[in-house]
Protein backbone atom coordinates (compact mmCIF):
# COMPACT_ATOMS: atom_id res chain seq x y z
CA UNK A 1 0.00 0.00 0.00
CA UNK A 2 1.67 3.65 -0.87
CA UNK A 3 1.32 6.49 0.69
CA UNK A 4 -1.38 7.67 -0.92
CA UNK A 5 -3.51 4.82 -0.12
CA UNK A 6 -2.15 4.91 3.61
CA UNK A 7 -3.41 8.62 3.76
CA UNK A 8 -6.70 7.77 2.67
CA UNK A 9 -7.36 5.24 4.89
CA UNK A 10 -6.38 7.07 7.94
CA UNK A 11 -8.79 9.98 6.90
CA UNK A 12 -11.86 7.53 6.16
CA UNK A 13 -11.39 5.48 9.83
CA UNK A 14 -11.18 8.63 11.14
CA UNK A 15 -14.33 10.25 9.30
CA UNK A 16 -15.92 6.92 10.72
CA UNK A 17 -15.16 7.52 13.74
CA UNK A 18 -16.60 11.43 13.88
CA UNK A 19 -19.46 11.16 11.87
CA UNK A 20 -20.74 7.76 13.77
CA UNK A 21 -19.74 10.11 17.18
CA UNK A 22 -21.35 13.58 16.29
CA UNK A 23 -23.45 12.98 13.02
CA UNK A 24 -21.95 13.99 9.47
CA UNK A 25 -23.59 17.88 9.66
CA UNK A 26 -22.26 18.34 13.19
CA UNK A 27 -18.51 17.21 11.86
CA UNK A 28 -16.47 19.33 10.56
CA UNK A 29 -13.52 18.13 7.90
CA UNK A 30 -10.97 20.14 10.05
CA UNK A 31 -11.19 17.77 12.54
CA UNK A 32 -11.28 14.96 10.44
CA UNK A 33 -7.81 16.42 9.13
CA UNK A 34 -6.61 16.78 13.01
CA UNK A 35 -7.59 13.03 13.83
CA UNK A 36 -6.36 11.21 10.58
CA UNK A 37 -3.04 13.67 11.60
CA UNK A 38 -3.31 15.19 7.87
CA UNK A 39 -4.56 18.60 6.66
CA UNK A 40 -7.99 20.22 5.03
CA UNK A 41 -6.45 20.45 2.04
CA UNK A 42 -5.19 16.88 1.42
CA UNK A 43 -8.49 15.86 2.06
CA UNK A 44 -10.30 17.69 -0.39
CA UNK A 45 -7.50 17.20 -3.08
CA UNK A 46 -8.58 12.98 -2.19
CA UNK A 47 -11.96 13.43 -1.76
CA UNK A 48 -13.31 16.97 -3.53
CA UNK A 49 -15.39 17.77 -1.30
CA UNK A 50 -17.33 16.83 2.27
CA UNK A 51 -19.86 14.57 0.35
CA UNK A 52 -17.21 13.01 -1.63
CA UNK A 53 -15.93 11.83 1.81
CA UNK A 54 -19.42 10.76 2.80
CA UNK A 55 -19.36 9.07 -0.58
CA UNK A 56 -15.95 7.09 -0.25
CA UNK A 57 -17.13 5.80 2.99
CA UNK A 58 -20.26 4.30 1.83
CA UNK A 59 -18.19 2.87 -1.15
CA UNK A 60 -15.93 1.18 1.95
CA UNK A 61 -18.70 0.30 3.34
CA UNK A 62 -20.76 -1.84 0.93
CA UNK A 63 -17.64 -2.98 -0.33
CA UNK A 64 -16.25 -4.12 3.53
CA UNK A 65 -19.74 -5.20 4.78
CA UNK A 66 -21.75 -5.60 1.83
CA UNK A 67 -21.32 -8.46 -0.36
CA UNK A 68 -18.32 -10.21 1.66
CA UNK A 69 -19.95 -9.57 5.54
CA UNK A 70 -23.64 -8.54 5.12
CA UNK A 71 -24.82 -10.67 2.15
CA UNK A 72 -22.58 -13.97 1.81
CA UNK A 73 -23.02 -15.54 5.16
CA UNK A 74 -26.63 -15.25 4.92
CA UNK A 75 -26.14 -16.67 1.71
CA UNK A 76 -24.93 -19.62 3.01
CA UNK A 77 -26.91 -19.70 6.30
CA UNK A 78 -29.77 -20.25 3.47
CA UNK A 79 -28.48 -22.38 0.89
CA UNK A 80 -26.52 -24.83 2.97
CA UNK A 81 -29.40 -25.40 5.12
CA UNK A 82 -32.64 -26.03 3.53
CA UNK A 83 -33.12 -28.93 5.39
CA UNK A 84 -33.22 -27.17 8.64
CA UNK A 85 -36.13 -25.77 10.28
CA UNK A 86 -37.18 -22.11 10.04
CA UNK A 87 -36.79 -21.74 13.62
CA UNK A 88 -32.78 -23.13 13.54
CA UNK A 89 -32.58 -20.82 10.56
CA UNK A 90 -33.40 -17.70 12.13
CA UNK A 91 -31.02 -18.63 15.20
CA UNK A 92 -27.96 -18.48 13.01
CA UNK A 93 -29.03 -15.46 11.14
CA UNK A 94 -29.24 -13.62 13.95
CA UNK A 95 -26.25 -14.78 15.50
CA UNK A 96 -24.64 -13.74 12.63
CA UNK A 97 -25.92 -10.08 11.96
CA UNK A 98 -25.29 -9.72 16.08
CA UNK A 99 -21.63 -10.85 15.34
CA UNK A 100 -21.63 -8.34 12.18
CA UNK A 101 -22.79 -5.51 14.10
CA UNK A 102 -20.20 -6.02 17.11
CA UNK A 103 -17.46 -5.80 14.62
CA UNK A 104 -17.87 -3.12 12.74
CA UNK A 105 -21.04 -0.62 14.77
CA UNK A 106 -19.21 2.65 13.81
CA UNK A 107 -19.43 2.32 9.79
CA UNK A 108 -22.74 0.65 10.38
CA UNK A 109 -23.82 3.58 12.11
CA UNK A 110 -22.55 5.65 9.87
CA UNK A 111 -24.27 3.87 6.60
CA UNK A 112 -27.86 3.44 8.79
CA UNK A 113 -27.96 6.85 9.90
CA UNK A 114 -26.88 9.04 6.62
CA UNK A 115 -28.53 6.75 4.00
CA UNK A 116 -31.34 8.12 5.94
CA UNK A 117 -31.11 11.68 4.39
CA UNK A 118 -28.93 10.95 1.24
CA UNK A 119 -31.34 9.07 -1.45
CA UNK A 120 -28.51 8.35 -3.82
CA UNK A 121 -26.13 6.19 -1.01
CA UNK A 122 -30.23 5.01 0.51
CA UNK A 123 -30.13 3.84 -3.57
CA UNK A 124 -26.57 2.26 -3.46
CA UNK A 125 -26.94 0.25 -0.59
CA UNK A 126 -30.03 -1.51 -1.23
CA UNK A 127 -29.22 -2.13 -4.94
CA UNK A 128 -25.63 -3.97 -3.23
CA UNK A 129 -26.70 -5.53 -0.37
CA UNK A 130 -30.52 -5.15 0.69
CA UNK A 131 -31.64 -6.58 -2.70
CA UNK A 132 -29.68 -9.52 -2.85
CA UNK A 133 -30.07 -10.63 0.64
CA UNK A 134 -33.82 -10.41 -0.53
CA UNK A 135 -33.55 -12.76 -3.50
CA UNK A 136 -31.75 -14.81 -0.90
CA UNK A 137 -34.52 -15.12 1.23
CA UNK A 138 -37.24 -15.28 -1.47
CA UNK A 139 -35.44 -18.56 -2.77
CA UNK A 140 -35.14 -20.24 0.94
CA UNK A 141 -39.10 -19.44 1.27
CA UNK A 142 -39.99 -20.60 -1.52
CA UNK A 143 -38.31 -23.93 -0.60
CA UNK A 144 -40.61 -24.05 2.54
CA UNK A 145 -43.76 -23.21 0.87
CA UNK A 146 -43.28 -25.89 -1.33
CA UNK A 147 -42.60 -28.36 2.18
CA UNK A 148 -46.09 -27.18 3.04
CA UNK A 149 -44.11 -25.47 6.20
CA UNK A 150 -45.26 -21.54 5.11
CA UNK A 151 -49.27 -20.53 5.39
CA UNK A 152 -49.69 -20.48 1.58
CA UNK A 153 -51.98 -17.70 2.29
CA UNK A 154 -49.15 -15.16 2.66
CA UNK A 155 -47.98 -13.48 -0.03
CA UNK A 156 -43.75 -13.99 -0.52
CA UNK A 157 -43.28 -9.79 -0.30
CA UNK A 158 -45.87 -9.20 3.03
CA UNK A 159 -43.19 -12.50 4.55
CA UNK A 160 -40.13 -10.48 3.34
CA UNK A 161 -41.42 -7.14 4.72
CA UNK A 162 -42.07 -8.64 8.07
CA UNK A 163 -38.80 -10.15 8.37
CA UNK A 164 -37.15 -6.82 7.73
CA UNK A 165 -39.51 -5.03 9.84
CA UNK A 166 -39.49 -7.10 12.74
CA UNK A 167 -36.04 -8.36 13.04
CA UNK A 168 -33.89 -5.77 11.92
CA UNK A 169 -35.83 -2.46 12.62
CA UNK A 170 -34.73 -2.91 16.55
CA UNK A 171 -31.39 -3.55 15.42
CA UNK A 172 -30.82 -0.42 12.97
CA UNK A 173 -32.98 1.57 15.84
CA UNK A 174 -29.96 0.09 18.40
CA UNK A 175 -27.07 0.80 15.98
CA UNK A 176 -28.28 4.21 15.39
CA UNK A 177 -29.39 5.55 18.36
CA UNK A 178 -26.89 4.29 21.05
CA UNK A 179 -22.73 4.52 21.36
CA UNK A 180 -22.58 0.95 22.45
CA UNK A 181 -24.01 -2.33 21.29
CA UNK A 182 -25.73 -4.55 23.82
CA UNK A 183 -25.63 -8.02 22.34
CA UNK A 184 -27.31 -9.69 25.10
CA UNK A 185 -30.37 -7.33 25.27
CA UNK A 186 -30.36 -7.66 21.34
CA UNK A 187 -30.34 -11.30 20.87
CA UNK A 188 -33.17 -11.47 23.67
CA UNK A 189 -35.25 -9.32 21.39
CA UNK A 190 -34.75 -10.49 18.29
CA UNK A 191 -35.64 -14.32 19.66
CA UNK A 192 -38.38 -13.42 21.18
CA UNK A 193 -39.29 -11.07 17.70
CA UNK A 194 -38.36 -14.37 15.71
CA UNK A 195 -40.99 -16.75 17.79
CA UNK A 196 -44.16 -14.01 16.76
CA UNK A 197 -42.64 -13.86 13.11
CA UNK A 198 -42.77 -17.58 12.72
CA UNK A 199 -45.87 -18.14 14.48
CA UNK A 200 -47.69 -15.60 11.79
CA UNK A 201 -45.81 -17.44 8.90
CA UNK A 202 -46.05 -20.71 9.34
CA UNK A 203 -48.96 -23.09 8.68
CA UNK A 204 -51.55 -23.62 11.78
CA UNK A 205 -50.26 -27.08 11.84
CA UNK A 206 -47.18 -26.39 12.16
CA UNK A 207 -47.20 -23.79 15.16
Amino acid sequence: MGKREDTEKQILNAAVQMISEKGYDATKTNEIAMLANTSEAIIFKYFKTKKGLLTAIVNKGVELLGRELAYKPIQKILIDNTSKSLDEVFDMIIEDRITLILKNHAILKVLLTEMQYHSDLRDHIIDQVVSPIFLEFRNFMKIHRERGIIDPELDDEVILRMIAAGLFSGVIKRVIMEQTFDASEMKREMLQVKTILLRGITRKSES
